[in-house]
C-alpha cells in the first residue's frame, strides 16, 4: 500500500478512524450563517478557515467525501472575502453577494434559483373588508407548495435539510409586502396596487378576484418635449408604467390634486390609480417648471438634469433633447497663423468659429463652410447683447450662441491688431501681448489655429527629471514613470492636453500625483477635478495621501449630502466625483475654474453623444488629461470623442474624422494599408498622445519569457462528443453559432463540463477522461520539483473546481487560491501567496486578472483554456511578468489535438498567434478582435 506521509503512516499503525466534516448552515435576514465542525470518536470541534486537511486526513480519501466541493466552495469565498467571519468559526454569506453568484456556484453550494417557482397571490376577504389581507403561495415542480410546509428566512426557502430555493431580490421584496397588510380600511386600495404592480413585474398570477380588480401605482415618472418656438419648449410629465388612457386620467387627477385616479372601463369596473407621495412631488416639480423659455431653452438642450427631478432617466432622455431642431453653437474665437518666409513678420486670419456644442464638432471649418462663421463686427453686437441681457446665450439668425467670457477683450484686440497690420501682415515684436489677450478667451487656447503643437513644445524645449519634492520619499519614480512625468510637465508649459495610455500597471495614477506635487510646489494645485469611476474613487484618495500626503485637502463629491456650492467646492485641492455626479451638477462644477481637469477610465467618454461626454467637455481647465490602457473599446470613434475632450480640433471633426480614417479602416481588411493609417493617425496625435507597454519599455528590466506549447490528442469519450457538437452545428443553420464554440471549447478543457458529471468521478477517472489535464499534473510536476510557483488560467468555474481537486490530491496541498472577478481580499490572498515558500498554485479567470494583480511569487503560468483576445490573455500573463519579477517566466499553453481535425483550441491558437500585433494596435478595437476570431472559427465549423 503506498503511504504519502509519516502522519498517514502513523494513522493507519494506530487504526485512527479519520474525522467526519460537518457543515452547519443558519438562514438569517442578511445572509446564510456557516460553521464547520470536525467530528471523531472525540466529539465534535469547530474549525476555523484556513484549514489544515493534512492533519486530519490523507488527501485522497479528502476528495471523496461528500462535504469536500461546498467545503472548497466556503473557503474560497473566504479567501475572497465573500465569506465573512462574524465570530471564531461563525461565517456570513451575505445575501447581496450570492446574488452575484454564477447559477452553477449557487447550485454547488445546495442552492435552487427561483425560475421555477410558480407564484400566486390569493386574497382573503375583499377590499374595504375589516380583515382583508393577501397570501402568497409558492409552488415547485419538484418539491410541491413549499409555501405550505416550510417557513421564509430572508430570501432563502429550505425545502430540505440539504437544499433551499434562492430567493430573488423582487421576490422577497413582494413576500415581505404581502405579509404587510394595512390595519386602515382606507389604505388597502393603495397596498393592493403595490402588491399587483410588483407582483405583474416577477409574472405571478391572481386568484380570480384579484384578477378582476384594477389598481396602479406609477413609479416611472418621465417627461416629453414639445418644440413650441425656438426659443419656448413645454416639458410634460408623463407615466412609462401606464397607458395613454390612464395617463391622461393621471394627469387630471394629480393637476386637481387628489391622491388617486380613477376610470370606469367599459365593463363598469374602477380602475384606480394611486400615487407615492415622492412622485406627486416630482411631478409638481414639472408641472412648475414645464414652461422653459429664452435664454434658459440652451441651458436646458446642455444640461436638462438641472429642469428635471432625479427621478427622471436622464440616459434616456437625452436621446429626446438631441431630437430637438433647436441648436446651441459655441461662438470660437480663432486666430490662424499662416506660414511667412520672413522671419518677422507673419500673415493673421482671425474670426469666430460657430461649433455646435451638442456635436462636439470642435474643428476649424473649412473655408467653403461660411454658414459656421461669423463676423467680427457681428460677434462684437452679440457680445454687448448678452452684456446688457446678463446672459451667456444670445439668439442670432435662429441660433442659440453661447458667448465666451473675455469676448470684450478678443473684439478690442482685434480692433488693436488690424491698425498694426501692412499690407496684411504683422511684425510679431509689435504684438506679443495681444497674444497673451488671445489666448485668455475661453477655448482658444485648444484651437490649433493659433500656434502649431509641435512649435509649442519645441518652444518649451527639453526638460530634465527632477523629482517633485513634494512627493514622499520612500516612493520611487521608475525611468519610464520620470519620462511620463516630464512629458506631462512639457504639455502643461505648452498650454496642451494629454491622452496618458500605459499599459494597466504602469502606474498612470502615480505619474499624474507626481504632476500634482509639482503644481502644488510651484504655482498652487487647487482646485483639480478628477472624474473617474464610483470603485476608483477611494483609490484615487488613497494613492494621493500616500504619494504625496501634502495634499491634503481632498473633497469627494458624491452623494445626497454633496454641496451644492462652487465656493466652497474650489476652496479644496482635489474634488473627486464620478461621470454620473458631474452630468447632475455640471453647472455648479462649470464654474469653477480648474487648474488641472483629469478623466481616469475616460472610455466613459467614448461615445460623444452621452450626456456624460459633453459633461467633461463642458469644464473649464487649464490643463486637460485622460487616463485610460484602452483607447478604444468599440470603434475608432471612441478615440476621437477622448481627444476631442483633452484637444478638441486635433482630429478635425467627427465628420471629417469619419471620412478619413473611421470609414476606410472600418472597410479595410489589408494590413499595409492599415499600418501606413494607423501611422498617419499616431502623427497626428502624437503631441499629445503617449503609450508605453511593459514589453516596449520594461523589456530591459524584465527577465526572459519562454512561450511554450504542450499538445495532447483527445481521449476517445472527447472525440465522440466533439463530433455530435460538430454535428449539431452543421443542423443549426439561422442559430447562433457561439453557444456551441463555446461548448467545444469546454469539452476541450474536460468533457466533465459538457456531460455536467464531474462532481460524481474520482480523481483517476477525471484524468483518464481529459487528457489535458493529464498533460497540466505533467507541467506541474516540473514546476514543483524546481519548488516554484504557478498561476493556472481558466474561464471556467468548475474547471477550476476540478484542478483544484486534482492538484490538491496529488501535490499534497492544503491552500490552492482561486480568484475570480470582484475580491474584498484579493490583496491579502495575493500577498500570502507570494510569501509563501516552495511550490505553490493559484486558479484564476483571465477576465479577472486584467485588474492590477501583482503576483511575482509566481514565474509560471499555464493558460488553460484561452480567451478569444490576445491583449486579454497578455494582461493575465503580465500578473507575472511584470516589474519586481526576478526569475525567468515560463508561460505553457496545454492544446487539445486530434488527428482526424484541427481542433478548435488549434484554432484559436494559431488566430491568438496571428492576431498578437493588432492587439497593441490603436486603431483596432477589442470588440472588433474578439469579433474577427470568433468569425473566423465559426466559418471553419459551418
Amino acid at each position: 500500500m503506498e503511504v504519502d506521509t509519516i502522519f498517514d503512516w502513523i494513522r493507519n499503525k494506530l487504526g485512527a478512524k479519520e474525522p467526519d466534516i460537518l457543515i452547519k448552515r443558519l438562514f438569517t435576514k442578511i445572509g446564510i450563517q456557516f460553521a464547520i465542525y470536525k467530528e471523531d470518536s472525540k466529539g465534535k470541534e469547530k474549525l476555523s478557515f484556513p484549514i489544515a486537511y493534512t492533519d486530519y486526513f490523507n488527501l485522497r480519501n479528502l476528495v471523496k467525501k461528500d462535504f469536500y466541493l461546498p467545503l472548497q466552495i466556503l473557503e474560497d469565498l473566504w479567501n475572497s472575502g465573500q465569506l465573512e467571519q462574524v465570530k471564531e468559526g461563525d461565517y456570513l454569506i451575505k445575501t447581496e453577494d450570492i446574488y452575484d453568484f454564477e447559477d452553477e456556484f449557487i447550485k454547488l453550494l445546495g442552492f435552487i434559483k427561483d425560475d421555477q417557482l410558480e407564484v400566486k397571490i390569493n386574497s382573503k376577504l375583499s377590499v374595504g373588508s375589516k380583515n382583508f389581507s393577501l397570501d402568497c403561495q409558492l409552488y415547485h415542480q419538484d418539491y410541491g407548495y413549499i409555501s405550505n410546509f416550510n417557513q421564509r428566512q430572508g430570501s432563502f426557502y429550505p425545502v430540505d435539510n440539504e437544499q433551499g430555493v434562492l430567493l430573488s431580490a423582487e421576490l422577497v421584496k413582494l413576500l415581505e409586502l404581502v405579509e404587510e397588510a394595512p390595519s386602515k380600511r382606507a389604505e388597502q386600495p393603495r397596498y393592493l396596487a403595490k402588491v399587483k404592480k410588483l407582483a405583474q413585474k416577477i409574472g405571478a398570477s391572481f386568484d380570480g378576484y384579484l384578477e378582476s380588480e384594477d389598481y396602479y401605482f406609477p413609479e416611472e415618472l418621465d417627461a416629453e418635449v414639445e418644440e413650441k418656438s425656438i426659443d419656448h419648449l413645454e416639458l410634460k410629465p408623463r407615466f412609462n408604467d401606464l397607458d395613454d388612457e390612464l395617463n391622461d386620467e393621471a394627469n387630471k387627477s394629480l393637476k386637481d390634486g387628489s391622491s388617486y385616479g380613477v376610470r370606469k372601463n367599459q365593463k363598469g369596473k374602477s380602475r384606480r390609480i394611486f400615487f407615492d407621495d415622492n412622485i406627486k412631488r416630482d411631478y409638481q416639480e414639472l408641472e412648475d417648471n414645464k414652461d422653459i423659455k429664452g435664454s434658459d431653452v440652451p441651458k436646458f438642450i446642455n444640461n436638462p438634469a438641472s429642469f428635471l427631478p432625479e427621478s427622471v432617466d436622464l440616459e434616456r432622455f437625452s436621446d429626446r433633447v438631441k431630437g430637438l431642431k433647436e441648436r446651441v453653437y459655441e461662438a470660437q474665437p480663432y486666430v490662424r497663423v499662416k506660414n511667412s518666409d520672413e522671419m518677422d513678420w507673419f500673415e493673421l486670419d482671425i474670426g469666430i468659429d460657430l461649433v455646435q456644442e451638442d456635436d462636439q464638432l470642435a474643428s476649424t471649418p473649412s473655408s467653403e463652410d461660411k454658414e459656421n462663421e461669423l463676423a467680427i463686427d457681428d460677434f462684437d453686437k452679440l457680445v454687448q447683447e448678452a452684456k446688457e441681457e446678463g446672459e451667456e446665450y444670445v439668439l442670432w439668425d435662429d441660433k442659440w450662441i453661447k458667448i465666451p467670457k473675455d469676448s470684450e477683450k478678443f473684439v478690442k484686440a482685434t480692433k488693436e491688431v488690424e491698425e498694426l497690420k501692412e499690407e496684411g501682415r504683422v511684425n510679431q515684436t509689435k504684438m506679443p501681448y495681444v497674444f497673451d489677450i488671445y489666448e485668455n478667451v475661453d477655448r482658444l487656447e485648444y484651437n490649433l489655429t493659433l500656434l502649431d503643437l509641435k512649435k509649442r513644445l519645441k518652444e518649451v524645449g527639453g526638460l530634465s527629471y527632477q523629482r517633485p519634492r513634494l512627493l514622499n520619499p520612500k516612493y520611487k519614480l521608475y525611468p519610464y514613470q520620470q519620462d511620463g512625468y516630464v512629458w506631462l510637465n512639457r504639455l502643461k508649459a505648452a498650454s496642451l492636453g494629454g491622452l496618458l495610455a500605459d499599459d494597466m500597471g504602469l502606474g498612470k495614477t502615480l505619474q499624474v500625483i507626481s504632476l500634482m506635487a509639482k503644481l502644488k510646489e510651484k504655482e498652487g494645485l487647487g482646485p483639480s477635478l478628477v472624474v473617474a469611476p464610483a470603485t476608483l474613487l477611494d483609490n484615487w484618495k488613497g494613492e494621493i495621501h500616500k504619494f504625496c500626503p501634502t495634499i491634503d485637502r481632498i473633497y469627494k463629491h458624491r452623494g445626497s449630502n454633496r454641496t451644492k456650492d462652487s465656493r466652497t467646492i474650489k476652496k479644496s485641492e482635489v474634488v473627486l466625483t464620478t461621470y454620473q455626479t458631474l452630468v447632475r451638477d455640471q453647472v455648479i462644477l462649470g464654474e469653477i475654474d480648474w487648474k488641472l481637469l483629469v478623466c481616469d477610465e475616460v472610455q466613459h467618454i467614448k461615445n460623444r453623444s452621452t450626456l456624460a461626454s459633453h459633461a467633461v467637455k463642458a469644464q473649464k481647465a487649464e490643463m486637460r488629461l485622460a487616463l485610460t490602457g484602452t483607447p478604444i473599446e468599440n470603434g475608432l470613434s471612441d478615440l476621437w470623442s477622448i481627444v476631442d475632450y483633452v484637444q478638441p480640433g486635433l482630429l478635425d471633426s467627427y465628420n471629417t474624422f469619419q471620412k478619413e480614417f473611421v470609414e476606410v479602416i472600418e472597410n479595410s481588411d489589408d494590413q499595409k494599408e492599415l499600418g501606413n493609417y494607423e501611422k498617419e493617425l499616431k502623427a497626428k496625435i502624437k503631441p499629445i498622445y503617449l503609450r508605453r507597454t511593459k514589453e516596449g519599455e520594461l523589456k530591459d528590466n524584465l527577465p526572459e519569457k519562454n512561450e511554450i506549447e504542450c499538445r495532447t490528442s483527445m481521449s476517445k469519450k472527447q472525440e465522440y462528443l466533439y463530433d455530435n457538437i460538430r454535428l449539431m452545428v452543421k443542423d443549426s443553420e439561422g442559430h447562433s453559432y457561439l453557444p456551441a464554440l463555446q461548448q467545444l471549447l469546454s469539452l476541450c478543457s474536460h468533457p466533465g463540463l459538457v456531460e455536467k458529471d464531474w462532481e460524481t468521478k474520482s480523481v483517476k477517472e477525471l484524468i483518464t477522461e481529459g487528457p489535458k489535464l493529464q498533460k497540466l499534473i505533467e507541467i506541474l510536476e516540473k514546476i514543483k520539483s524546481k519548488d516554484e510557483k504557478v498561476l493556472i488560467f481558466t474561464i471556467y468555474r468548475d474547471m477550476q473546481y476540478i484542478i483544484q481537486r486534482v492538484v490538491r490530491e496529488k501535490f499534497k496541498l492544503d491552500w490552492i487560491p482561486i480568484i475570480n472577478g470582484s475580491s474584498k481580499r484579493r490583496v491579502e490572498t495575493v500577498n500570502k501567496f507570494n510569501d509563501s515558500k516552495g511550490f505553490g498554485c493559484m486558479l484564476l479567470s483571465p477576465k479577472a486578472a486584467g485588474t492590477g494583480l501583482n503576483i511575482t511569487g509566481a514565474n509560471h503560468v499555464v493558460h488553460y483554456t484561452r480567451w478569444w483576445n490576445p491583449a486579454v490573455e497578455a494582461q493575465a500573463t503580465d500578473r507575472a511578468y511584470r516589474i519586481g519579477q526576478k526569475k525567468d517566466v515560463q508561460v505553457y499553453y496545454p492544446i487539445v489535438t486530434s488527428s482526424s481535425l484541427e481542433t478548435i483550441e488549434e484554432k484559436l491558437n494559431r488566430l491568438l498567434q496571428e492576431k498578437k500585433g493588432l492587439a497593441q494596435s490603436i486603431i483596432v478595437p477589442n470588440k472588433r478582435l474578439e469579433k474577427e476570431i470568433k468569425d473566423e472559427i465559426i466559418s471553419d465549423i459551418k
